[in-house]
């Protein structure tokens, strides 16, 4: 809620208009990641077009995330894509931004200083970790 409020401070209420933004809430933080990555004309893979299944779509999207490298203090995923180098909060902002273009139920979980993506495919969570090149499957309880 704090952040709503200072964005409607600082912009006006009509603010999501003006910016085109995922909006985090994590308990007592919030992360505002805006998404013109995606409008510099960055092109991101829609895997729907090519795949129906979704574990194929996810398996492609986790594909196209293995082909950039670490860097821990780059985090803007407009370089990740021109550079092919980005931390964690770049790596799971491309990859979130795919799979939700994929049409896949996606994610992002921040803990501490980190963030990892978590997609829901019928009773399985996958929790991605493109930073640490992790992928850990869990039953949905």
């Amino acid at each position: 809620e704090g952040i709503e409020n200072y964005l409607v401070e600082k912009l006006g209420k009509d603010y999501p208009k003006l910016l085109d933004f995922n909006f985090i809430s994590l308990g007592n933080k919030s992360l505002v990641c805006t998404k013109s990555f995606n409008g510099l004309g960055l092109a991101l893979p829609d895997l729907s077009k090519d795949y129906t299944d979704q574990e194929v779509i996810l398996n492609e999207a986790v594909t196209f995330m293995k082909d950039f490298k670490y860097s821990k203090f780059q985090n803007i995923p407009s370089k990740l894509l021109g550079t092919g180098e980005g931390n964690c909060q770049a790596m799971s902002l491309v990859l979130n931004a795919i799979l939700e273009k994929s049409g896949l139920d996606s994610e992002i979980e921040i803990e501490g200083d980190h963030s990892r993506n978590i997609v829901r495919i019928g009773e399985k969570n996958y929790i991605i970790d493109m930073a640490k090149e992790e992928i850990e499957i869990k039953e949905v309880e």
